[in-house]
């Protein structure tokens, strides 16, 4: 077994590696060359700078029984399939009250408009706030949720104005 990490723009790198470290688990921190990354305990792999280079790396790489460890779903969906496990940064849902919030309030009052449109009815939105994503969970017949706003990465690109990732 060993972990991999997506590294560049992972906030969880230290748990990891003081983990990883305490269990003797082999760890390899994967970054672009955009990304300056040093460890004195993980292997570093930098990976050139296309889009999603890191993603491709470190889905090539990695085997059954490894950890990956990422905030991109893309990547974790390829790391399941690989049958490694992979691990989400665990953030809490924190519930929104769209009375107080009118970005929500008026993707409520457009979203029941459009379901309404398509013949859904009775249907009831509960927003909430996930890291930096905002997301109404929306149940009636079925369970689906639409996610509202953009995920911004938490960490400074070294080109941010052109960032071919578009990390800015």
């Amino acid at each position: 077994m060993q972990i991999f990490v997506d590294a560049d723009a992972c906030p969880v790198v230290g748990i990891v590696e003081k983990m990883a470290e305490k269990y003797n688990i082999p760890t390899t921190l994967l970054c672009d060359t955009n990304h300056v990354l040093y460890s004195d305990y993980s292997e570093v792999i930098v990976v050139g700078a296309g889009a999603d280079a890191v993603d491709y790396k470190l889905i090539s790489i990695c085997h059954k029984g490894d950890i990956v460890v990422s905030q991109d779903y893309g990547v974790a969906a390829m790391a399941l399939g690989k049958a490694a496990e992979a691990q989400q940064d665990e953030e809490i849902e924190v519930d929104i009250d769209p009375e107080q919030n009118e970005k929500v309030k008026a993707a409520i009052e457009y979203l029941t408009e459009v379901f309404a449109a398509m013949g859904v009815t009775g249907v009831e939105f509960h927003p909430v706030q996930k890291g930096e994503a905002t997301i109404l969970h929306v149940t009636g017949g079925k369970q689906v949720s639409a996610l509202i706003g953009r995920h911004r990465p938490r960490f400074r690109c070294a080109h941010p104005r052109s960032c071919p990732q578009r990390c800015e």
